[in-house]
């Protein structure tokens, strides 16, 4: 996949932050399995302490699902219900899950009921640009000039949109990582300029400084 050219139309927004529309990044740092779920809930049992425990004191978060043999993805908010990372368990209550995923859910629970839900925690942006995003809730393990690679989630079903960049600023007091990009695949450029769309169909005319 080539990346757009700097000199494309979408360049006009470089240098513009949107903080309306914010997306889902994974960092491909946080995966784990719930081997217990329902249409509206996961519990994980087993979950790698030290994923665990970058929650910290987080009662909502994030994610990506699937299951295996499945090529659809879901995306979803939840409710931290219990926590408990030294015995690597986990419990949430759905708050949200977009359309794709309730439909994945359903299917799902009909043909595999007992095919374990595979996690890909995310964080939510504060703002984001052509040229890079900051997000919250981020309490891993990169240090400013660090390369990345991760995806790009919104609600729309064809996504994800890949990219690789680097750590600009890792805040450890205020759990924020800013990050540039490097290489943008055109793909993901279609992703962004769609969100950017459905955000000023939303909020005209406003544009983060």
């Amino acid at each position: 996949m080539a990346p757009v050219s700097r000199s494309s139309p979408a360049a006009e927004f470089r240098d513009k932050r949107y903080s309306g529309q914010a997306l889902l990044i994974d960092l491909h740092d946080a995966e784990c399995e719930a081997l217990s779920w329902t249409p509206g809930s996961f519990a994980v049992t087993a979950g790698p302490r030290a994923i665990l425990e970058t929650f910290g004191g987080d009662r909502v978060v994030t994610a990506v699902f699937t299951f295996d043999g499945e090529p659809d993805h879901g995306l979803l908010e939840a409710r931290i219900e219990q926590l408990d990372a030294a015995r690597g368990m986990l419990s949430v209550h759905f708050m949200w899950v977009n359309e794709a995923g309730q439909k994945l859910l359903r299917t799902t629970a009909n043909r595999h009921p007992e095919q374990p839900m595979r996690i890909a925690f995310t964080r939510i942006t504060h703002n984001w640009s052509f040229s890079g995003f900051l997000v919250g809730d981020y309490r891993g393990t990169l240090k400013d000039g660090e390369q990345v690679r991760g995806m790009i989630w919104s609600d729309d079903p064809k996504d994800p949109g890949l990219f690789a960049g680097h750590a600009v600023r890792v805040k450890k007091d205020k759990h924020t990582l800013s990050v540039e990009f490097d290489d943008l695949p055109s793909e993901t450029f279609t992703l962004l300029e769609a969100a950017i769309r459905k955000r000023e169909a939303h909020f005209p005319g406003k544009v983060e400084p």
